[in-house]
């Protein structure tokens, strides 16, 4: 099992997010002991945790705290993206800031493919050296997918 590895949260001092994606209240002049927030659950199936300072209280989505934590702010254009896909794996390991377009291609329709397979399928797709039928043949999706892709990626 990994460590578990715990840093501090900018804007709420009394918070820290661990690499694992868990979030606990630190000790400080309103709380005697630490203790590890319970998450909730966000539209979409993504979990956020309530945080207080000064009086003010907000929610904050936990794949968030964690690159912002661990990797840094987000860069100019970029969104955070679970790499499995699973909305809530707010491990560090499976978070990455990716841009919109990157963020993008996991929605839609399911596409079972291996990793890598899927910047393959759009560069093919872009290429138009195959036919829209030969393509889903060779990654097994419909043709109608393909358009579908297509479509949204390249116009």
């Amino acid at each position: 099992m990994k460590k578990e590895i715990w840093k501090t949260i900018e804007d709420f001092p009394n918070y820290m997010i661990s690499n694992l994606g868990r979030v606990k209240r630190s000790v400080g002049q309103y709380c005697l002991t630490e203790h590890i927030l319970k998450p909730q659950k966000y539209r979409k199936g993504y979990l956020y945790v309530g945080l207080c300072d000064k009086g003010q209280y907000t929610h904050k989505k936990i794949h968030r705290l964690v690159l912002e934590a661990f990797v840094g702010p987000a860069p100019k254009g970029r969104v955070c993206d679970h790499i499995n896909k699973i909305r809530n794996d707010n491990r560090l390991k499976n978070l990455r800031w990716v841009t919109y377009k990157e963020n993008a291609i996991g929605v839609g329709p399911k596409l079972n493919l291996k990793k890598g397979e899927r910047w393959l399928l759009l560069r093919v797709i872009k290429s138009d050296l195959l036919s829209q039928r030969d393509i889903g043949t060779m990654f097994k999706i419909s043709k109608t997918t393909v358009s579908r892709l297509k479509k949204r990626y390249f116009g």
